[in-house]
């Protein structure tokens, strides 16, 4: 999508831009909070760090992962939503999922030892009338610190934001 054109026409004004990107991810954080806490979860918006690798030379971790919204059950991560502002496509491969998101969630699901993973994208008309899970895929298994075979999942899912009222438990529904 094109960003609008702010230097054309004769009449002045003013613009308000918004990072959407950011601005969906809080929205779906706070959201998770409010529904996911009564359940016992509690629920970290870019908060619950860990490192994707140790750098042996200076004996330091490196390369940080923040996952979007992690819902914890102790100190252990229940589930991790990643959200994307941008539009699936009906028309493209895997609907235009990105392998690179792909493996950013089976980073996060191998990490954080975490076997419910969620990439959460905008609902278009594009798309159809139906929002919530898009598709499923199983990751390929992984050996946990103490040497048992681990495996997660990932949901691909869409949130409908035309009533925001029914976020809630649209989001309740993806898990």
């Amino acid at each position: 999508s094109t960003p609008p054109d702010v230097s054309g026409g004769s009449v002045q004004g003013f613009s308000l831009f918004f990072e959407m990107n950011t601005l969906f991810e809080e929205y779906i954080g706070r959201i998770a909070r409010r529904v996911f806490r009564p359940d016992g979860f509690k629920v970290v918006l870019q908060g619950h760090q860990r490192y994707l690798t140790y750098d042996e030379p200076t004996e330091r971790e490196a390369f940080a992962m923040k996952p979007d919204v992690v819902g914890l059950k102790g100190n252990d991560a229940a589930w991790i939503i990643d959200t994307k502002w941008k539009e699936l496509s009906k028309e493209e491969a895997k609907e235009g999922v990105a392998q690179g998101d792909m493996y950013q969630m089976y980073a996060y699901s191998n990490r954080y030892a975490c076997s419910d993973v969620v990439l959460l994208y905008p609902h278009h008309e594009g798309l159809g009338p139906n929002h919530g899970i898009r598709t499923r895929y199983r990751l390929n298994s992984w050996t946990d610190s103490q040497g048992s075979q681990q495996q997660g999942r990932v949901t691909i899912g869409t949130v409908n934001l035309a009533n925001l009222a029914t976020v809630p438990n649209q989001l309740r529904a993806l898990f």
